[in-house]
């Protein structure tokens, strides 16, 4: 079954009120964006070391505010790169291994 094609509910014979069942999708979108924060942070920190030495031209301030962005700069960057590969491994996974869906409808969960 492809992703376009939606499955007829089995109890209620509709297709307008079914949807996928995506709890791995969740899954990985948070475990994937968890991920990515800490790789991006921890790839950062050379980044928060070049931010520091380019802030240093303002003393005292200026290093610790570029330490800081360059850190969180990647640990967000990260975050979200990680969130969208998870949710795409997830989609995968459920759509194509688990094939749960739902009715809702009349509330029907079955499998293709």
């Amino acid at each position: 079954m492809s992703e376009q094609e939606k499955p007829v509910c089995p109890k209620c014979n509709v297709v307008d009120h079914v949807v996928l069942v995506n709890t791995i999708q969740k899954a990985g979108t948070a475990v994937g964006g968890v991920t990515g924060a800490v790789t991006g942070y921890v790839g950062a920190e050379s980044g928060a070391t070049v931010g520091g030495v380019i802030g240093s031209v303002i003393p005292v301030v200026g290093t610790g505010v570029g330490i800081i962005a360059g850190g969180v700069t990647g640990a967000v960057l990260g975050f979200f790169t990680g969130a969208a590969v998870g949710n795409g491994v997830g989609k995968h996974i459920d759509t194509y291994i688990i094939g749960e869906y739902r009715c809702n409808k009349c509330g029907n969960e079955f499998e293709v």
